[in-house]
């Protein structure tokens, strides 16, 4: 069997520093990846554009869309879905073959 393990990606010390760094994010998704998506959108606002829900948002001054994304449902949903997807690639990064498929999943 042809199966691809991380050592033909990357180098060992670098797979387990990416799992160590994960294991300090993975308990609080929620709000780590709701934090993450306030700093992309406050550096290249544009992206909200891409959310079905984002363009509402435009013509918000900046500060003010910060916290009203902050308390945006559909976005905290959608970055705990994208955080689990990081995840789940952290996790694969032992078996890559299998992670493959779960990765095409996403589209």
């Amino acid at each position: 069997a042809n199966v691809l393990t991380r050592r033909h990606f990357l180098p060992e010390s670098v797979c387990n520093r990416v799992e160590n760094s994960w294991a300090l994010v993975q308990n609080d998704l929620e709000e780590l990846g709701l934090e993450f998506f306030l700093r992309v959108f406050e550096s290249s606002p544009e992206l909200l554009a891409l959310l079905p829900y984002g363009q509402s948002y435009l013509d918000t001054p900046p500060l003010e869309r910060k916290e009203k994304l902050r308390q945006c449902p559909l976005l905290r949903v959608h970055s705990v879905h994208v955080m689990t997807a990081v995840g789940n690639c952290v996790a694969g990064l032992s078996d890559i073959e299998s992670l493959i498929p779960s990765l095409r999943s996403l589209g």
